[in-house]
């Protein structure tokens, strides 16, 4: 079974090498939060994603440059065009990175998006990038905080519309007390509501929004 398995692994890495597949590219954010990605240090924005045959196309972000690729299931395909002007250096490649980690960082943590954004560009700065620099080359926090937030609503847990929905097992239905956590007298159904229940050795945090 585990022979056949990689077989076919190998097979479809080959047919997508022989379809020109055959690079690996960073995932990434522009300037304005959109996707992007970096391929040979030359970063891509995303354009159109085909349904047919499960492709993303993407645009050299150094427009009007006319370079272009295609990725399939994590490869990349450079299309016919040559870039007319240099790849990005290895100092505006730290900051796209940053940006990706900054992004990473909102889906992950309730940390609140500025204080996020300004410990990544204190990081950057710490990290021998000019100030000058960095005011020019990476967003300002008005033009990408919405996205961030975007990002990070994604990943949040579903909109529950009554507690009838709040399915609570094994750990997280009593209390330290032995008391039951949710008792139906205490609690009234809200629509819209998120619940996030944190349980932290001896105590357990509700937060309702």
């Amino acid at each position: 079974m585990n022979d056949q398995q990689n077989f076919d692994v190998d097979e479809e890495t080959d047919i997508e090498e022989e379809d020109g597949f055959d690079k690996i590219y960073e995932l990434c954010l522009n300037k304005k939060g959109g996707e992007a990605i970096l391929i040979d240090d030359y970063m891509y924005n995303h354009h159109t994603y085909n349904t047919v045959n499960d492709t993303d196309y993407w645009r050299c972000a150094n427009r009007p440059c006319g370079a272009s690729a295609t990725t399939y299931y994590g490869r990349a395909k450079l299309n016919k065009r040559e870039h007319f002007h240099d790849c990005l250096s290895d100092v505006e490649l730290k900051i796209m990175r940053k940006l990706e980690e900054l992004k990473d960082l909102a889906t992950k943590t309730d940390t609140p998006i500025p204080k996020l954004y300004y410990q990544a560009r204190a990081e950057l700065i710490a990290n021998d990038v000019d100030p000058v620099f960095l005011s020019m080359h990476f967003p300002q926090l008005i033009s990408i905080q919405k996205c961030l937030y975007k990002f990070r609503n994604a990943h949040m847990p579903a909109r529950v519309s009554n507690t009838d929905e709040i399915v609570l097992e094994g750990e997280f239905t009593l209390c330290q007390d032995g008391k039951f956590l949710l008792r139906s007298q205490l609690l009234r159904v809200v629509e819209d509501l998120v619940v996030v229940i944190v349980v932290q050795r001896d105590r357990v945090q509700i937060t309702i929004w």
